[in-house]
């Protein structure tokens, strides 16, 4: 009877045929063994007293480092280790800041990530790992740095009316010189 709210079940394929319909499927190809890499995420700067600044990141263990350095810059290569996040690799812009480096930013290099400062004048700086809970901790300080002093306003203008009134002197030397032969 058809009512049209009846319902069958449809007949079960016979053991032997296909349960896909259409084209096979290719077989997948074997999933990636993924690396095991350091991850390297939360790059941070601390300005210090006396003109001096540390940068970090953290890192979930301890890898090797490598320093390679030139006169503007100054690259720590961390090996056997990504990027965890994206936004990560933005620049730390530190120009306005007491200290040597202009910026540090993280940047992914096959299976290493290198930490580049970009500096405003040459520098030295020590590294150092530092356990911080279960992750660990890579520090760069950059220690207070020789600057040509700065020069004082108020010395300067005391060094200038010296040169005033010395070239004041000689002036009147000359005057006093002329003076008696035009009596």
């Amino acid at each position: 009877p058809a009512t049209g709210y009846g319902w069958s079940r449809p007949a079960k394929p016979p053991p032997s045929a296909p349960m896909s319909r259409g084209k096979p499927h290719a077989k997948r190809a074997p999933a990636r063994q993924k690396k095991d890499l350091t991850d390297v995420w939360q790059p941070g700067f601390e300005p210090q007293p006396g003109a001096s600044s540390t940068f970090f990141v953290n890192l979930s263990r301890k890898s090797p480092v490598e320093v390679k350095k030139s006169e503007d810059r100054l690259v720590y290569v961390i090996k056997g280790a990504r990027a965890a996040l994206r936004n990560n690799r933005n620049p730390l812009r530190t120009k306005f800041f007491s200290t040597p480096v202009s910026s540090a930013r993280l940047v992914q290099v096959k299976d290493d990530v290198q930490l580049v400062f970009t500096l405003k004048r040459p520098a030295s700086a020590t590294w150092a790992f530092a356990p911080a809970g279960a992750l660990m901790q890579l520090r760069i300080s950059f220690g207070p740095q020789k600057q040509q002093p700065e020069p004082d306003p108020a010395a300067e203008l005391e060094d200038a009316a010296a040169e005033l009134d010395d070239d004041d002197e000689a002036l009147l030397d000359d005057d006093s010189a002329e003076s008696p032969d035009r009596k």
